[in-house]
């Protein structure tokens, strides 16, 4: 296995503590104008304050120098007094990473803080933690515009791992969402590996050239012509910073690339259409994905409802039923489908009567006949996304009252 050189300023196994009560504000007095002051606590699990962290602030696309023992100059630190407390002067209002380091414990924190409300912000508390290990096989796979990168860092940090060669290298990071890059020191150019990272304490997470096949895109599975529908690509297995991209199926080919894992899309010709989808990282581009299949259709129609039947009690000639008055029956149907894909609901109609149901999720309702006579007896269904999409009336059942 490659030895890599670390900073100094790197986290080993401790006890928690927890910088809080962050708070920043601009000052405007004499000699201080266009400076931000940020001031908080450091204190351990217990609530007590720990003397002697250091808390820095490094411009959030700091990248730490090389060497074996390189000098890693924040643009504004401070060490925090007897109680916990520190209070630092930054330069300029801007967007930073912070790093606090207890050198006791050997325990730090690692995030992100916009410095630019006047008003002052509150960046509330943070957990320092265990550092996680990040292992990163270097292959020749791994290049930026054509040349190997020297090096591994995490930027606003002092976290940074030289490479030689191709190699499979360690670096400790923090637990803490971080960017990933790579670095080419003789063109000086970087390239982003992963972003938002975060590996939980005292784990470990692997990263690799490849990018394997999303899951099956998952979206309708009928629709209309014209009509806009999302697919959403299934979760890949990489923990690499991710584009995707949709093959519609049609004339249209392809969707732009894009880091969000939804995409929608409408098409004007009726068919059946199959949706895949692929990822790539900076390094590498995946295989399509298994397809889904959308039924696409010029228009939106509810097929006809089962004839009505009535529950227990058989007709007798005809579909005719012989029933008594002023009993309660259950009548009940079904079997209408929307052709894409909608939900359906159900109207009794009972001619003779001038009685409906209401429009009812499940084909089943009862219903008692006051009056001796012969009644009509059908079933309608709607859509119930769009409740002016109706079915054609079901065939008709006579219904006898004696």
């Amino acid at each position: 296995m490659k030895r890599i050189h670390l900073l100094p300023a790197l986290c080993f196994l401790s006890l928690e503590l927890t910088v809080c009560s962050h708070t920043t504000d601009v000052s405007t007095g004499s000699g201080h104008e266009g400076q931000a002051r940020i001031f908080g606590t450091v204190q351990a699990k217990n609530g007590n304050g720990v003397s002697g962290v250091e808390v820095r602030l490094f411009p959030i696309d700091f990248q730490p120098p090389r060497g074996d023992n390189p000098v890693c100059e924040p643009v504004a630190s401070a060490i925090t007094d007897s109680d916990g407390n520190y209070r630092i002067s930054t330069p300029s209002p801007d967007d930073f990473c912070l790093n606090a380091f207890d050198p006791i414990t050997r325990k730090r924190i690692y995030r992100k803080v916009a410095v630019s409300d006047p008003g002052g912000n509150d960046i509330g508390s943070d957990t320092l933690r265990e550092c996680g290990l990040l292992i990163i096989d270097i292959t020749d796979n791994f290049s930026i515009s054509g040349h190997p990168p020297t090096a591994v860092y995490i930027p606003g940090s002092c976290f940074r791992a030289e490479v030689t060669s191709p190699d499979r290298i360690e670096m400790l990071c923090p637990s803490a969402p971080v960017t990933v890059n790579l670095a080419n020191d003789s063109i000086g150019t970087t390239l982003q590996l992963v972003s938002g990272l975060r590996i939980p304490e005292d784990d470990t997470i692997e990263l690799s050239d490849g990018v394997a096949p999303p899951g099956q895109p998952a979206g309708a599975t009928a629709g209309l012509t014209g009509t806009t529908y999302a697919f959403t690509a299934g979760i890949d297995n990489t923990k690499l910073l991710v584009e995707y991209r949709f093959d519609w199926g049609d004339e249209n080919g392809f969707s732009e690339w894009s880091e969000s894992m939804t995409a929608a899309h409408s098409w004007k010709n009726s068919g059946t259409f199959a949706v895949r989808t692929q990822a790539r990282s900076p390094l590498d581009t995946s295989d399509w994905s298994t397809t889904a299949s959308i039924s696409i259709h010029e228009r939106h129609i509810i097929s006809i409802p089962n004839r009505v039947t009535i529950r227990d009690i058989s007709p007798e000639t005809d579909n005719v039923y012989y029933l008594d008055a002023g009993t309660l029956y259950t009548l009940l149907s079904g079997g209408a489908v929307s052709n894409i894909g909608d939900t359906v609901e159900y109207q009794f109609v009972r001619y003779g009567d001038s009685s409906r149901s209401d429009w009812l999720p499940e084909a089943v309702t009862t219903h008692s006949w006051t009056a001796k006579g012969i009644y009509d007896l059908r079933v309608v269904a709607r859509s119930k996304n769009d409740t002016s999409v109706t079915s054609s009336y079901s065939e008709s059942v006579l219904i006898r009252v004696e």
